[in-house]
């Protein structure tokens, strides 16, 4: 079934595409965007995690107290923080919930 949806839409699979077509739908940048509504939504979710931080497994412990002992570049490691939370808040595998691209020179 993948390979169908890549035969008739390839532009599905390549990001490039992916942004162009979200900038001529809703004339904003996606990963503008992205990392606007992130910076809007960090602190919250920040605070979302340290509330509930016993319901979660050591892994919540150890991301909050890293972030806890960082002393440059706080929005960054905020960011990051929120990000790799999600997937431990929502009990879901980062595999499922993210996907990690690696740019390579091929493109």
């Amino acid at each position: 079934m993948v390979s169908e949806a890549l035969e008739r839409w390839p532009a599905l699979f390549c990001d490039a595409e992916i942004r162009e077509e979200f900038y001529r739908i809703t004339n904003k940048g996606l990963i503008d965007n992205f990392r606007a509504a992130l910076n809007q939504h960090t602190w919250r979710l920040l605070r979302l995690y340290r509330v509930r931080r016993a319901a979660f497994s050591s892994e919540m412990d150890q991301l909050l107290n890293s972030l806890d002992q960082e002393t440059s570049d706080l929005t960054a490691h905020r960011q990051t923080a929120a990000l790799k939370g999600l997937p431990l808040f929502l009990r879901e595998s980062q595999e499922k919930l993210f996907r990690n691209c690696l740019v390579s020179g091929s493109e």
